[in-house]
């Protein structure tokens, strides 16, 4: 026979109380192989705690309703944990005017005095593979990420993310608790979202999402009037909320800091937002997502592992991309934006854009071989790469804050404005190349990188330049094979730069190297004309130069190309005058302002 547990559960504006236990255990059938489960018949009354903190009806009280379910974990005789879900209830279940119904669960040889947790509703309790620990994990038996979408309405939060959790023991005869309190785990936020000038706009919003830095929750719905729905996980007052809707025309942000959202409570909330188009990261969520010519980013990107990127583009063609204000973190083996084709970048007035990757070896911003990227405007930009060093010659390897990913070419880099800072990855330059790591015959490039304006700060992770190379490194026994790191050529022309290199490596110039005889490190030609306002580099710890060439290892060779400091260019892009360098300026920090400025 199999075991059924049925628990009458009255839900009241109050504490939960189970009570009224009466154990029937079946007699056995003759000649019938004896069963590990155990069939018992349990009666319990059951309420939640507070009461008016669950989603509520228009009376004031959470009912239940046909179709509910509750899930119990619990552990068994052999140790394991099981999962038990209710029967669904049906009208003939629910008494009380919904306050009381009687739910039916099987349970399989329960272990007396084991943990047990009940989780309602059902919907967002977890499914968990053999081995876990304990019933009461939270990260296995309650399924969060369910919250991440939902429709704002009353009557689908009080069905699907009405969240209400008891922990407790099984009896010493094997039965669930003879008290249970449901406690209610989420916040339920009432939102009224209104434009800069006040107007309530609920009846026009599609989208919504809530950003707590930690968790986050899309809300997509029919336009109407009344207020929209979410439920949370508890905040801080120490967090900051970000809130963002979306209708066919706008969209509206509205960020609140000090205010604590407790659990077991309802919030009413108006958001006084304020205004912008272009499109809202927060509600991309394909896999890949690609900017199309003339397109306005805003806002952070939630779901980490979108791949953004530009098109490709023919030779002479191009796309141009405005950010304002965007979040970009990217951790899928990729860049935060993959530029493949001719890019330009512009960077809104006002705005702070922060763009990066979080997987080894990727650029923050990233630009395909043979193809040009430019950015310009006056908003800010912090652009981040990403790598690691392992100790012992194992890996080097690291992305570009601006420039190429490890082990691949990356083309121009062009920067007329804005006020940007670079952050190389281990082992890669902050605007640049990235590292070239391998234990065979390889390398990678970067093509000219020029700056005319803006103010610029480059740094470049341990062991790659600030602008420039990042590291060239042979791991393993590749004694014989060829593996460079190359910059095509450096132009500063113009604005303020400030360039520092990571351990062994210029700040503007050529990272560190190596390897064997054929291992090299390369940057051609570097020109700092006056047309700058200021420039100034250091060189990274145990590195000889500022500006030129990096340290080298062993047998592996560092080579620079002519490095000119206070020339002009002729008509074909050579320098007149200025001073001349050959490996590089030892002074650190080295700064150059024009007699003009």
């Amino acid at each position: 026979m199999k075991p059924k547990t049925i628990i009458a559960a009255l839900i009241v504006l109050g504490a939960i109380a189970v009570g009224c236990n009466s154990l029937k255990e079946e007699p056995e059938t003759p000649n019938q192989e004896p069963t590990p489960a155990k069939t018992v018949t349990l009666t319990s009354t059951v309420g939640f705690e507070g009461g008016s903190t669950k989603a509520l009806t228009a009376e004031g009280r959470k009912t239940f309703a046909a179709g509910d379910q509750i899930a119990i974990f619990y552990k068994m005789n052999d140790g394991k944990t099981a999962k038990a879900v209710s029967e669904a209830l049906t009208d003939s279940d629910i008494h009380d005017g919904g306050r009381k119904a009687d739910f039916t669960v099987t349970l399989t040889s329960p272990a007396a005095g084991g943990a047990v947790r009940f989780v309602y509703p059902a919907s967002i309790a977890g499914d968990f593979s053999s081995g876990l620990a304990s019933p009461t994990d939270d990260d296995r038996t309650i399924l969060f990420e369910n919250l991440e979408s939902q429709d704002g309405l009353l009557a689908t939060m009080a069905s699907n993310f009405d969240l209400a959790v008891y922990d407790g023991t099984l009896t010493d005869g094997a039965t669930l608790p003879a008290n249970v309190t449901l406690a209610n785990r989420l916040a339920i936020l009432e939102l009224t979202v209104k434009n800069a000038s006040g107007t309530p706009i609920n009846g026009s919003v599609t989208n919504l999402s809530v950003f707590d830095g930690t968790n986050y929750y899309r809300i997509s719905r029919t336009p109407a009037d009344e207020p929209i729905y979410v439920a949370l996980q508890p905040v801080n007052s120490d967090q900051t909320i970000e809130f963002c809707a979306i209708d066919d025309n706008k969209i509206y942000r509205k960020s609140v800091t000090g205010k604590s959202i407790e659990r077991s409570k309802l919030y009413p909330i108006n958001l006084t937002t304020t205004e912008k188009t272009g499109t809202a990261l927060e509600f991309i969520t394909s896999a890949i997502y690609t900017i199309q010519d003339g397109e306005t980013l805003t806002g952070r990107l939630l779901k980490k592992k979108t791949k953004i990127k530009t098109p490709s583009t023919g030779t002479t063609s191009s796309i141009t991309v405005t950010l304002d204000g965007v979040d970009i973190d990217n951790d899928n083996a990729y860049s935060g934006i993959l530029c493949q084709g001719n890019t330009n970048i512009v960077l809104a007035d006002g705005s702070e854009n922060h763009v990066s990757a979080s997987d080894v070896g990727y650029a923050g911003i990233g630009i395909k071989n043979n193809k040009t990227l430019t950015i310009s405007g006056t908003g800010t930009l912090i652009a981040t790469g990403c790598g690691t060093y392992e100790p012992g010659g194992n890996r080097c390897m690291g992305g570009a804050g601006i420039g190429g990913n490890s082990n691949q070419d990356c083309g121009d880099i062009v920067i007329t404005g804005g006020n940007i800072t670079a952050k190389g990855g281990i082992c890669a330059s902050g605007i640049g190349s990235g590292s070239s790591d391998k234990a065979e015959s390889g390398g990678c490039s970067c093509g000219t990188i020029t700056i005319s304006g803006g103010n610029v700060n480059a740094t470049g992770g341990s062991y790659g330049a600030g602008i420039g190379t990042g590291v060239a490194f042979v791991h393993g026994d590749s004694n014989g094979h060829i593996l460079s790191n190359v910059c095509e050529g450096i132009l500063i022309s113009g604005g303020s730069v400030t360039a520092k290199g990571g351990k062994k490596s210029a700040g503007i110039g050529c990272g560190y190297v190596k390897g064997y005889t054929l291992t090299k490190n390369k940057c051609h030609a570097i020109i700092i004309t006056p047309g700058v306002t200021i420039v100034t580099a250091r060189k990274g710890s145990d590195a000889p130069y500022s500006i030129g060439q990096g340290d080298a290892y062993g047998d592996s060779v560092q080579s620079i190309g002519s490095i000119v400091i206070g020339g002009t260019l002729d008509d074909e892009g050579d320098p007149v005058g200025g001073e001349s360098y050959d490996m590089g300026i030892p002074t650190s920090p080295f700064t150059y302002q024009p007699s003009n400025q």
